[in-house]
């Protein structure tokens, strides 16, 4: 039986708005904003992990702060974050000995998206705010980032260490080392996440005027093209206009140590497809909502590009409409996770008659990571609704327009949340899971290749009728969403600050 995920709700609970907002925890409870879980986080580094050595920090007094719910007992959400304060920090290169300090930590209430931690408040397992910020965050700068049981540093005094090293001025943010960077969906999260702790650094270090920034990044610089020039971007448009004098340290090309004050680091996330957006509550898919941070993030990508689109920036605003355009996201034609060729041509079939009906324009594309980044930006933008197989071409819905729809088809037995209304990112949100798993021959799948074993690789097939009526029906129901919203507001959807949950909301 095919597993259908509708557009606001859950499986088999009512879709309705109430449901929408109180669906699919998101349960974010604590690892920073940013990095990585072992199995999918993807560094900003390119470099081919070394294998794992020992390990040592210096730190002074950490302070930590959780995005999410820390009432919670599992630690490893979606979207789980924690980010820790050291008033002094020493790290060296990846494949040399670290050495922190550890001394008495304590926690502080921040903001809506930082929450209070307390004795009382701590997440399960933790008796206080040291043993928390020692697993969650300095254990990310270990040699073997493993989400569960990572190779944590060895601790050691920094009283003779410190002076036979380089001290950074102003204030730093550390980013670990975190895998799989060649993966764009993983990259595109370390990246949104960054510029989340910049924006919030009053509220991080609120005794401190930031003259000098530092993004400490503890790996190699990622020089893929797609990858690099969503780094730039960010570096140009979200921190260097408001920090302009920021700099960017790599440490595998660092030939000795550096030292820092007022160091905000990055720790551990807890789940391997965290979205890359923050926020302190439930993700609701049906369209109507997006979160603030995801608005800043459209706003620096779209001002880059130079795509006209008005956005929200204070408590409440005006957002540009999504446009009446429907882009079918093909795959490359030597993936093994696609359409049989009956099954394609059913659903351009189908998109061609549902857009004809709507007065919707239909158009076909494929992206690639060799691609400029700003053809892939504007591509996604001028679509109100995108439909394709799961997989990381779909990483690009984060630059749809807010309240635009996107609908994922899954191969049987492999769904993924990923692309969960656009990676949190503001968009209708429509699933559907094949009911008919495709063999390994009918997939194609060579001896010895991993389709063989991992049914997310594995072709789609949409023979059975429920499928196609289900698919269609969802397609539909995006039109018609967009149809509705253009209906309503004429010349922009208009918009309120929930501040409590960091969700802009349309308002009415």
């Amino acid at each position: 039986m095919a597993s259908v995920f509708r557009t606001s709700s859950p499986p088999n609970k009512p879709n309705s708005l109430l449901s929408n907002r109180l669906f699919l925890p998101l349960i974010l409870t604590t690892v920073i904003i940013i990095l990585i879980s072992p199995l999918a986080f993807q560094p900003f580094s390119t470099f081919v992990r070394r294998a794992p050595s020992l390990s040592t920090i210096r730190y002074d007094k950490p302070l930590c702060h959780v995005i999410g719910n820390p009432d919670t007992e599992d630690v490893w959400q979606e979207n789980s974050q924690t980010v820790c304060r050291f008033d002094q920090l020493c790290l060296s290169r990846p494949s040399r000995p670290l050495v922190l300090d550890t001394t008495p930590s304590h926690c502080q209430l921040s903001n809506p998206l930082y929450h209070p931690l307390s004795a009382q408040r701590l997440p399960t397992n933790f008796s206080n705010c040291e043993q928390l910020a020692h697993k969650m965050v300095v254990c990310a700068l270990g040699p073997g980032l493993i989400r569960e049981n990572p190779s944590c540093p060895t601790v050691r005094p920094m009283d003779d260490y410190s002076e036979q090293s380089t001290w950074l001025p102003g204030v730093s943010i550390v980013v670990p080392e975190y895998p799989y960077p060649k993966n764009i969906y993983h990259f595109a999260n370390v990246v949104a996440q960054i510029a989340h702790v910049a924006d919030h650094l009053a509220t991080l270090l609120p005794d401190q005027n930031v003259s000098t920034l530092n993004l400490v990044m503890h790996g190699a610089e990622n020089k893929q093209q797609w990858q690099s020039s969503l780094f730039e971007l960010t570096l140009r448009r979200r921190i260097k206009s408001k920090y302009p004098n920021t700099k960017v340290h790599y440490m595998s090309e660092s030939k000795e140590h550096l030292c820092m004050k007022n160091a905000i680091v990055m720790g551990r996330r807890g789940h391997v497809n965290v979205w890359p957006f923050a926020n302190s509550t439930f993700v609701p898919t049906d369209g109507y909502s997006i979160p603030a941070d995801a608005v800043r993030f459209k706003r620096a990508v779209f001002d880059e590009v130079g795509i006209k689109c008005e956005l929200p920036s204070g408590a409440s605003g005006k957002s540009c409409l999504p446009p009446k355009r429907v882009g079918y996201a093909r795959r490359s034609s030597g993936s093994m996770r696609s359409f049989p060729d009956q099954d394609e041509k059913w659903f351009v079939s189908m998109l061609e008659e549902e857009c004809t009906r709507a007065g919707f324009e239909l158009k076909s594309f494929m992206t690639k990571a060799e691609q400029p980044l700003e053809d892939q930006v504007r591509t996604f933008a001028e679509v109100g609704l995108v439909v394709g197989i799961h997989g990381a071409n779909l990483v690009n819905s984060l630059f749809m327009r807010p309240f635009s729809g996107l609908l994922e088809v899954f191969p049987t037995e492999a769904v993924n949340r990923c692309y969960y209304a656009g990676s949190n990112s503001g968009l209708r949100y429509f699933a559907h899971e094949s009911s008919t798993r495709a063999s390994a021959e009918e997939s194609g799948c060579p001896e010895n290749n991993r389709c063989r074993e991992q049914l997310r690789h594995r072709k789609v097939k949409l023979g059975a009728q429920d499928d196609r009526n289900t698919i269609q029906a969802y397609v539909r129901e995006g039109i018609e969403h967009i149809e509705k919203l253009h209906a309503r507001f004429g010349e922009g959807v208009e918009v309120r600050l929930d501040e409590d949950s960091g969700f802009y909301r349309i308002v009415g």
